[in-house]
């Protein structure tokens, strides 16, 4: 039996929603940010218990400097590397250099701590620590 998302869930496929997702991320690196947002807010409306869409709407928050918000919605959603990597990122954008260490540390270990070792959020974690690494 096929899994139902509901009536707009439905009409999207898995396909279709990572293609979604990638041209939202294109989107928001060229600074189309109000797009971006537009196609973060549908991939939420079709899958609203998966964190692909949240995270994305996060990262439009963290484009526009409004990390309260994208801690916020992060928070909202179950851990999971990618989640501890974006909170690690809009701790740093706010300043808050300790607890950006502790979320993107948590991601970066390399003895098999972090949620899922073989993360490809680990080299981002790596980089934004090594980043902010001496500054306090």
């Amino acid at each position: 039996m096929k899994e139902s998302f509901g009536e707009v869930g439905d009409l999207v496929t898995a396909s279709d929603l990572v293609l979604l997702a990638d041209t939202g991320f294109i989107a928001l690196s060229y600074g189309f940010i109000d797009q971006a947002k537009e196609i973060f807010a549908g991939i939420c409306a079709a899958r609203p218990d998966q964190e692909g869409g949240v995270i994305g709407s996060a990262l439009v928050c963290i484009a526009q400097g409004d990390c309260e918000t994208a801690v916020s919605m992060l928070k909202s959603i179950p851990a999971s590397d990618a989640v501890y990597t974006f909170l690690g990122i809009a701790f740093a954008k706010q300043g808050d250099l300790k607890r950006a260490r502790e979320c993107l540390s948590m991601v970066a270990k390399k003895d098999g701590s972090s949620l899922d070792a073989d993360s490809p959020f680990a080299a981002l974690a790596e980089g934004v620590l090594g980043a902010i690494g001496s500054a306090t």
